[in-house]
């Protein structure tokens, strides 16, 4: 394996390939190594695109975005991927000075997820399943939910419903009370969701009842029956 590029006023410059040791650091020594990074450097003797990390049988296994530190040792910052032998994403995440941070995302070799890891100054903070990641997923949007939709007559700022309430002619009046009928009846069925699919569903219809009122406030409904036309089925 040779590795080494050019130098020019003692900077890297042009195309080069670095080993890398069992613990990820750099190496001269070939027999020590057990994979290599490919590095394009620009006159200033950075890196101008992201590392490329091969194993020692040339199958990429990896790709970072790279910085310098003072002393012009490359480490991993930034965006990152980790990759199976047959090209499909491993794990993705972030770098910070040369450690994992924040979540990555696992999938297995077939490139479905199959689990978040989440990281703090390189050390695991905590491990999800699927299992986990529905549930954290359900919560997120029941709390969307409820900062959208829940008080929305004494308590919800949102400035269609300020209409309807304060400004509309009565006969807008009407139909928003009957909005609300069909709202409440989708809130009801809000804590007896519990996968992901039924949540997101009645997201949207909850949604849209105030999408249709706001196209509405611009449509002259005098002398006609506007209607929503919702089911609560």
């Amino acid at each position: 394996m040779i590795a080494g590029g050019d130098w020019n006023r003692g900077k890297q410059v042009g195309d080069w390939k670095m080993l890398m040791d069992y613990e990820r650091y750099w190496i001269l020594e070939p027999e020590q190594a057990v994979s290599y990074v490919e590095f394009t450097f620009g006159e200033n003797g950075n890196p101008v695109s992201d590392g490329v990390e091969y194993n020692l049988a040339g199958v990429k296994i990896g790709q970072s975005s790279y910085a310098k530190d003072r002393k012009g040792i490359l480490y991993e910052h930034g965006e990152a991927k980790e990759f199976y032998a047959n090209g499909n994403i491993k794990s993705q995440g972030k770098y910070d000075g040369g450690l994992k941070i924040e979540e990555w995302n696992e999938s297995d070799q077939t490139g479905k997820q199959s689990g978040i890891t989440v990281y703090e100054d390189g050390e695991v903070k905590e491990k999800l399943s699927l299992a986990d990641i529905e549930s954290r997923k359900i919560k997120e949007v029941k709390q969307q939910i409820g900062r959208d939709h829940y008080g929305i007559r004494t308590k919800n700022q949102n400035s269609t419903v300020q209409y309807y309430q304060y400004r509309a002619p009565v006969n807008k009046k009407i139909l928003f009370e009957k909005a609300l009928v069909v709202h409440q009846h989708y809130l009801s069925q809000v804590n007896d969701c519990g996968d992901y699919n039924c949540i997101t569903s009645i997201q949207v219809k909850l949604d849209n009842i105030l999408k249709r009122l706001n196209e509405l406030i611009n449509v002259d409904t005098s002398g006609l029956e506007v209607k929503l036309k919702f089911q609560t089925s």
